[in-house]
């Protein structure tokens, strides 16, 4: 139950809201060139798949507290990174990390858009980590279908 007397909407009706605020944003392309004998062809045999590559994106707090998501690789790496720098963290800077579902739900348009994946999990990693509690837990549903059902086992409630 919640401070009203009902079931938990959000796993966030159980978190204190914490003061923080963003200061920078960083996103880390990975790739990997597979090896003649680790290549594939794609679903439609069109062309042979020759590297994978992966974004981490890191997004770092005044509290010391960094978080980080894996984003979509779709739409470049580079294109990401530089959506991210031109776009994203103009608007994120300042922001606080417990505001995650306006934050990551407020922008859309044109650009590198599967960048914004890795920051909802840097987000509520942010959040996890300032709570002791893993993604999974805070966003877990107990037995009861309530949300956050892991800072609610911590606290005892």
């Amino acid at each position: 139950m919640n401070r009203l007397g009902s079931a938990a909407l959000h796993p966030l009706d159980e978190i204190r809201r914490q003061n923080i605020k963003i200061t920078d944003l960083e996103v880390i392309p990975l790739s990997y060139r597979l090896k003649p004998e680790e290549q594939w062809p794609d679903a439609d045999d069109h062309y042979v798949i020759r590297q994978t590559t992966e974004v981490i994106v890191k997004v770092y707090t005044d509290a010391g507290v960094t978080g980080i998501g894996g984003a979509s690789r779709y739409n470049g790496p580079e294109q990401m990174k530089r959506y991210a720098a031109e776009v994203i963290k103009p608007y994120l800077v300042g922001k606080n990390p417990f505001d995650v579902e306006h934050l990551s739900s407020g922008m859309c348009g044109h650009g590198a858009l599967g960048v914004w994946a890795g920051i909802d999990v840097a987000l509520w990693d942010i959040i996890g980590r300032v709570e002791g509690v893993p993604i999974y837990q805070l966003l877990a549903m107990d037995r009861a279908g309530r949300p956050g059902a892991g800072v609610r086992q911590r606290r005892g409630v």
